[in-house]
């Protein structure tokens, strides 16, 4: 177990005692990979700091809170765009180029490439937020922008007025927190309203999926 910080002075005589409990402790160790910091480490401890050199999603530093390696700058930070485990772009929870089937009709449908799941935190808040464009060829009405969990249970609703021929933009966005931790997932969803019988979306709709910060203590 560390012994906590420690000033070293000329002429004093180095243990392995203080090696492994004051330098050991005191240093940011660094890893090629997270597979290769937990093979060295096979019994971290509270408090120990690494960081990982990789050219991939997993690169940055990690604090070991006493269970877990935890990313980024403690609890009480933000950890921001989160890692996805499946949807998102290079490993990543955002999308672009989403895109919604004009023929479907007043049901909330999934839009294409609108589903991103992490492996979140318990106590910690994510933001996820959807925008799209859309565009109307046969009247005026209303658009519905929608977010679920990715069963169909709907987390948030906003409409939006479109205009026959005028493209209109809509976002919307949800903050939620996880009483346990695992794996989550959060999905793009849009709704054609009355007035319609072709409604098209655009190729430039995105979601992204943050951390935002804690929602209580750990």
């Amino acid at each position: 177990m560390g012994s906590g910080f420690k000033n070293f002075t000329a002429g004093s005589v180095l243990t392995a005692s203080d090696v492994n409990n004051y330098l050991m402790e005191q240093a940011v160790m660094v890893f090629a990979s997270t597979t290769a910091r937990d093979s060295a480490i096979t019994a971290p401890e509270a408090g120990m700091v690494a960081y990982i050199n990789s050219s991939d999603v997993n690169r940055g530093f990690y604090i070991y809170n006493g269970s877990a390696w935890q990313r980024g700058g403690g609890w009480n930070m933000p950890w921001g765009l989160m890692p996805a485990t499946s949807g998102g772009t290079n490993g990543m929870a955002y999308r672009t180029g989403l895109s919604w089937d004009a023929n479907t009709g007043n049901t909330d449908t999934a839009v294409t490439n609108g589903s991103i799941t992490i492996s979140a935190v318990a106590n910690r808040l994510y933001r996820a937020t959807f925008n799209l464009g859309t565009l109307s060829t046969d009247g005026n009405g209303i658009g519905h922008i929608l977010i679920d969990n990715g069963s169909g249970t709907t987390k948030v609703r906003a409409e939006n007025w479109i205009e026959i021929g005028k493209p209109q933009n809509g976002s919307v966005s949800i903050v939620e927190t996880f009483a346990s931790s695992g794996s989550q997932t959060f999905r793009a969803m849009y709704r054609r309203g009355a007035g319609f019988a072709n409604r098209y979306l655009g190729s430039d709709g995105m979601i992204v999926v943050e951390d935002i910060g804690p929602a209580t203590t750990p």
